[in-house]
């Protein structure tokens, strides 16, 4: 599958980003958007044309002819996928200075992904995952895009609504914390049954086991009894309570803590609130991380806006 005509949908990003892009997937040239897309129609249109030419000068059935045109039709529907995908991801703003670290066959399973992206949420899911491959090549795996593909809509919204439901993300110092299940009743749109679980459980994204508000689980306290972790992407110190149980190390695999990087971690409705009433309520002392210094140290307070 050709590339031509769909990176040109990055004509709004800077020089800089459009080099990074094109030193991603060499051979393709770099215009605006509507010039790559009235370039695949009329390329499109020019190969029909020449495949009927042959098709009759070939004595070709009717069936064999419209098969090709068929073909090249999917492949123009494909391009302007994968346009639309790298369109979205410039908007994300990667970083292009990893970009020559990224392994070619990933670059290549990533197209045929997103060439099957059909619609915008889809889309919008796969420029996620190409900028977080340019921030941190090698983040994303393979095997992971492949989960993603296979998911069906259900399984990505119940993934989502697993996702919304943690504690975990991106700390204000650039480490990631692995997406910690707390499950609380009233939290978000809807609460999440075992079957749902089950089928993440069974794409290989977790290994969740619900049992209460809490999941079976590790110890992600530290020797001190405290965790560094966000609460609805705000990052707080947690001291653990006497009555504090212990909290999910990390039920989700490989794969999955991967994909979350894609989500709204913690960003359910009323998420950040109520697992800050719930911890407090176990004697757990959550206090609301106000700067990260030079030297990996932090300042603290006790959070009087939650």
């Amino acid at each position: 599958m050709t590339f031509e005509g769909a990176i040109t949908a990055v004509g709004n990003i800077v020089p800089s980003t459009m080099d990074a892009i094109g030193r991603l997937f060499p051979g393709v040239s770099l215009g605006s958007m509507d010039r790559a897309k009235s370039r695949s129609v009329k390329r499109a249109l020019r190969d029909m044309e020449i495949v009927k030419d042959i098709g009759t000068e070939k004595g070709m059935s009717q069936e064999g002819v419209d098969a090709l045109c068929s073909a090249i039709a999917k492949e123009r529907i494909g391009c302007d996928r994968l346009s639309n995908v790298i369109s979205f991801t410039a908007e994300l703003g990667p970083d292009i200075l990893k970009v020559d670290e990224i392994d070619p066959s990933w670059a290549e399973a990533f197209r045929d992904y997103a060439e099957r992206a059909v619609d915008e949420e889809a889309q919008r899911t796969w420029a996620a995952i190409l900028a977080g491959e340019m921030d941190r090549p090698g983040s994303v795996s393979k095997r992971t895009m492949s989960i993603l593909s296979d998911m069906g809509r259900a399984e990505a919204e119940s993934f989502n609504s697993l996702c919304s439901q943690c504690l975990g993300g991106s700390l204000g110092n650039g480490c990631f914390v692995e997406p910690i299940p707390l499950l609380l009743e009233g939290v978000g749109d809807r609460r999440m049954e075992q079957v749902e679980i089950d089928a993440l459980n069974a794409l290989g994204l977790t290994d969740v086991h619900m049992q209460g508000v809490v999941v079976e689980s590790g110890y992600p306290f530290d020797g001190h009894g405290v965790l560094v972790a966000p609460i609805g992407g705000i990052d707080y110190r947690i001291e653990r309570g006497r009555d504090t149980p212990p909290l999910a190390l990390s039920k989700f695999t490989r794969y999955g803590v991967e994909l979350s990087s894609c989500c709204d971690v913690g960003g359910a409705p009323g998420f950040r609130e109520a697992a800050i009433s719930w911890l407090e309520g176990t004697g757990a002392k959550v206090m609301r991380i106000v700067k990260w210094n030079d030297d990996g140290s932090y300042d603290y307070e006790y959070d009087d806006e939650k």
